[in-house]
């Protein structure tokens, strides 16, 4: 049996008793490296959380090391992190919306964008 294609790549958790869906993937927004994207079943509102000091394993391939950044594991704890910072930061998951976009740096989330006003 094979994964819907809508859901491939994606990893299921539950927070709160509302089940959400997360991937790691490149960042092209921010172009950090990394960036963690949250979407909440059935898909409105997106998260995408950009790890700015993270470092990935095609820089560590091309010996790209920059100064501040290091590895760290991206787990369903941080995920689980990431959406109660977004839920308590305006994210609006049930609603149709433009993604809300945040940093993950030194530890801390720092919203970069709210959605946008219709």
């Amino acid at each position: 049996m094979g994964y819907p294609k809508k859901t491939k790549g994606w990893r299921k958790i539950v927070v709160d008793g509302q089940t959400f869906r997360w991937r790691f993937t490149e960042d092209y927004y921010l172009q950090c490296g990394a960036r963690v994207d949250i979407q909440a079943e059935p898909n409105r509102q997106q998260l995408s959380i950009a790890l700015a000091d993270h470092f990935t394993w095609v820089e560590f391939a091309k010996g790209t090391r920059g100064a501040k950044k290091n590895f760290f594991p991206i787990t369903p704890k941080l995920t689980a992190k990431a959406i109660l910072f977004g839920l308590a930061n305006g994210w609006q998951p049930a609603q149709s919306a433009f993604p809300m976009r945040a940093v993950y740096e030194d530890g801390i989330f720092r919203v970069i964008t709210q959605a946008r006003p219709k």
